[in-house]
């Protein structure tokens, strides 16, 4: 019965996130600057990516955006986000995004990411309706709190998913 509830309560977010969408006016962006930019709006954004984005893998931060309030549309359109890097140790190493609110990512494309292609923590839900997760170092993605995988591809160097105390809900 508990497990119902849960799936029913997600499912209603789902809903509703889906509906929200609208409430912000849709944004191209082409550079990683503008997507940086976008993505890290506390007030939310929708952004549709016009380009694939590759981060410089000199960027100097182990994570290249995030997300850490609002409400946030991603439409990967057919592109792609890649960061990544080597580290001292020599080897693979940054996070594209890190997602510390709520996110909906839309669309085919694929985010590429040294450690893992999308971290989620536990404040917010992740919806993915789509797109390609790919770590070179260690799983595709790393769950902390709730998300919804509607359909997406995982793959990494440990495994797809790295279940670290949260939960996930997969449809795909």
């Amino acid at each position: 019965m508990k497990k119902l509830f849960i799936l029913y309560f997600f499912s209603v977010l789902l809903c509703l996130s889906a509906h929200s969408s609208n409430a912000v006016e849709e944004l191209t962006v082409t550079t990683f600057q503008d997507l940086k930019t976008a993505l890290e709006n506390s007030k939310g954004s929708n952004v549709k990516l016009g380009a694939s984005i590759k981060v410089p893998s000199n960027y100097g931060s182990e994570i290249a955006i995030e997300i850490r309030s609002g409400e946030h549309f991603l439409n990967l359109n057919g592109y792609n986000i890649e960061y990544f890097y080597t580290n001292n140790a020599r080897e693979y190493d940054g996070v594209p995004i890190f997602a510390d609110s709520n996110l909906t990512i839309n669309g085919e494309g694929t985010i590429t990411g040294g450690y893992v292609a999308l971290q989620a923590s536990n404040h917010g839900l992740i919806t993915l309706n789509g797109g390609n997760y790919v770590a070179k170092a260690a799983s595709g993605i790393r769950v902390q709190g709730p998300m919804i995988i509607n359909k997406g591809t995982f793959s990494g160097r440990f495994g797809q998913i790295w279940l670290e105390g949260g939960m996930v809900v997969d449809n795909a």
